[in-house]
């Protein structure tokens, strides 16, 4: 009776094991089947199959029930269909789950307004602005629909909303112009005029064809001439829409696209558990299998340091659709222990199967290499290549029919003394890319002239850095003030901060963040860590 009874609790603890393991395991695979599901239907919606999003979203909803992800962009994929109702639905068992979310409000704020419901999308929308004041999305919207009435109650409101949106994207050239169209209707110049100058001083520079119309404005406002105000201001607005500043500000308020429309939402909600077991994250879970042979990325070398240090941090790879086929392209750059020599390959990516076309295409330098990046300089469409290597940097011109050309003294850029890092963004703030690098000298800050030249003006910008021999930079919205600033990351002297002060002058305010070091930093990230 007694070796009965072990033999029972022996059968019993092998089984609770047993099944544990299974636990374990399928909990894997569930987390798993989510980040499928979820990848795949975003995927789906990007490349408007919405059906086969469908099918995706209902699968992760069943996967997680108390996932609002699920839900959220299933109503998204039924308001793209024109499915009101359902739509709605989804929204709210999403909203359920998580009713502060603003960004699901908004979709459902959409799906009433694509329903000629005006009464619940404005509701929607000024529910979701009691718990998020801040969403210009959701500002701007409703700034929107009050601009289509007539009546005085929404042209009070159509203001309100215009001027709260532009105190909160105060770097926003679109709610500026809108609230100064609003005061010359109203006859109130002296706000107009005031609107004017902030357009002015924050966007000192305007397409050449819309300038005249603004000095005719600003002087026919001085001289109480509304009407023909009015007239003038109406083509320097039409004028502006065409602009940089004013497309990039429509991205930030409507999205891509310009549409109101509705976007994904990609991020997981709190009540989701990335973990799988007490010791493992999915990321501990997820597989990689090496296809480098047989995508045809094999023929980049090893690089081996014997007898090489020179070319010891000299290798380095990019990524970009560079011809805007919808796959990633590679850019790499590795010293050739069997010639000798350094070499770079330009990888054109069809269906994993890549081909370095570098010579085909017209990328033909030669030389010692320390980084490459893609940016679309030139606001053209295509992603152009820069590449930062010994003796002096190349930039070549990405044409879009296949071939790149070498602009760089064309466009007096770059530098000719070496530097470690290249970072291409709209410093300025004019709706084109300017250039700053960092180097073991003097920095260099190239801003980008709109014709196709850069010119030089680090010093003139507060952004030279000199002799504090600069590793890394990486540019933000730190203070949160709506304009991008940069930080640098120094090996002979503290870090430093360059906080934007808009006119293309910065200042440096390290110590005052917080951010201020002794020096010895080689590299910089950023990002939201605590979200």
């Amino acid at each position: 009776m007694k070796n009965a009874s072990i033999l029972l609790i022996l059968i019993f603890f092998a089984t609770a094991l047993f099944s544990c393991k299974e636990t374990v395991k399928d909990e894997k695979q569930t987390a798993l089947d989510i980040i499928s599901a979820q990848t795949m239907g975003i995927a789906y919606l990007e490349e408007f199959k919405l059906e086969e999003a469908e099918k995706e979203f209902l699968k992760l909803i069943k996967l997680a029930p108390n996932e609002k992800l699920g839900y959220a962009n299933l109503g998204l994929t039924y308001l793209r269909m024109g499915k009101y109702k359902e739509a709605e639905k989804q929204l709210f068992k999403a909203i359920k789950i998580d009713p502060k979310d603003a960004d699901v409000r908004l979709l459902l704020a959409t799906v009433y307004q694509m329903d000629d419901n005006r009464e619940k999308a404005v509701a929607t929308l000024k529910e979701a602005l009691k718990f998020a004041p801040d969403h210009v999305k959701i500002l701007y919207f409703l700034s929107e629909i009050y601009s289509t009435e007539l009546d005085e109650t929404s042209q009070k409101q159509h203001e309100s909303y215009t001027s709260q949106l532009a105190k909160k994207a105060p770097g926003n050239i679109v709610p500026l112009l809108n609230l100064t169209d609003i005061y010359i209707r109203k006859g109130d110049n002296d706000k107009a005029i005031e609107q004017l100058e902030i357009i002015q001083k924050q966007f000192p520079e305007f397409p050449k064809e819309a300038i005249d119309y603004f000095d005719k404005t600003l002087s026919l406002l001085k001289r109480s001439e509304k009407e023909k105000a009015i007239i003038q201001f109406i083509i320097f607005h039409n004028y502006m829409k065409v602009s940089f500043p004013y497309q990039a500000g429509i991205m930030e308020l409507k999205g891509p696209g310009g549409s109101l429309i509705g976007f994904p939402l990609i991020t997981y909600d709190q009540q989701t558990s990335l973990r799988i077991g007490e010791d493992e994250s999915i990321l501990d879970v997820i597989k990689f299998t090496n296809i480098t042979a047989s995508t045809g990325l094999d023929v980049v070398p090893i690089f081996a340091s014997d007898g090489n240090s020179e070319f010891k941090n000299a290798t380095h790879i990019e990524a970009a659709d560079y011809d805007g086929d919808g796959d990633v392209d590679l850019y790499v750059g590795n010293f050739d222990p069997k010639s000798s020599s350094y070499k770079h390959y330009l990888f054109n990516n069809d269906m994993i199967k890549f081909k370095d076309v570098s010579n085909k295409v017209g990328v033909t330098h030669s030389g010692k290499e320390s980084s490459a990046t893609f940016a679309d300089y030139d606001n053209d469409g295509f992603l152009d290549l820069y590449i930062v290597k010994e003796g002096s940097d190349v930039l070549y011109r990405n044409s879009g029919k296949e071939h790149f050309e070498d602009v760089t003294a064309i466009a007096k850029i770059g530098s000719k003394n070496g530097v470690n890092k290249a970072l291409f963004f709209d410093l300025d703030h004019d709706g084109d890319l300017d250039l700053f690098e960092a180097g073991t000298g003097s920095n260099l800050a190239f801003r980008n002239n709109g014709d196709g030249t850069f010119q030089e003006q680090a010093k003139k910008m507060g952004l030279s850095g000199d002799g504090a021999n600069s590793r890394d930079s990486a540019f933000g919205d730190f203070d949160d003030d709506g304009d991008i600033d940069l930080f640098v990351v120094n090996e002979n002297t503290g870090n430093r901060l360059y906080s934007n002060q808009r006119q293309g002058i910065f200042k440096e305010i390290a110590e005052k963040s917080g951010l201020k070091n002794n020096g010895g930093s080689s590299a910089v990230a950023v990002g939201d860590f605590n979200n």
